[in-house]
């Protein structure tokens, strides 16, 4: 083998072995802002999957709907995943989060913030931005498209125990 065709396969080795490494970012907007993922730039590369205007949208007339599905059942199972990873919320907690897929629905950016008059401890933060980061290397939106999209959403965790009360 030539130096060239080891350095070849040395470099390809490389980038499949550190490819889950940096498949998907998940962070603060603030933190996003510092690491210059802005939501400016990003949603520059990603556009909306549903769009006030639906002319706009990346998924519009029935992929519109097929869309809002795949969008609460991957809700459903991030909630799901945070409650088998123990995460546990003092009382119903806000928490806005934009995400950014790839074609195929898989996860490359995820920027969150939680309502500051919630004073979330900076421990359930982390725990938080762990278990969105550990998520996102497993689960996708189980819906594709013909180009990159962005999606954000509010949502407020509760405990599973506490649902119904």
């Amino acid at each position: 083998m030539t130096a060239i065709s080891t350095y070849a396969v040395n470099l390809l080795l490389l980038l499949l072995l550190s490819a889950p490494l940096c498949a998907q970012r998940c962070m603060t907007f603030q933190d996003g802002e510092k690491n210059g993922f802005t939501v400016a730039k990003l949603d520059s590369l990603y556009p909306s999957a549903m769009h006030a205007d639906s002319t706009k949208a990346v998924f519009q007339g029935k992929d519109a709907e097929k869309f809002s599905a795949a969008w609460g059942k991957f809700y459903e199972e991030l909630f799901a995943y945070c409650n088998k990873q123990g995460l546990r919320w003092a009382s119903p907690t806000w928490c806005f989060n934009k995400i950014y897929f790839s074609k195929d629905g898989r996860i490359e950016y995820w920027l969150f913030n939680f309502r500051k008059s919630d004073n979330i401890p900076a421990e359930v933060q982390s725990a938080y931005l762990d278990a969105i980061a550990k998520f996102s290397r497993k689960h996708k939106i189980r819906i594709k498209a013909s180009t990159p999209f962005t999606q954000c959403g509010s949502v407020t965790f509760v405990n599973r125990e506490d649902l119904g009360k």
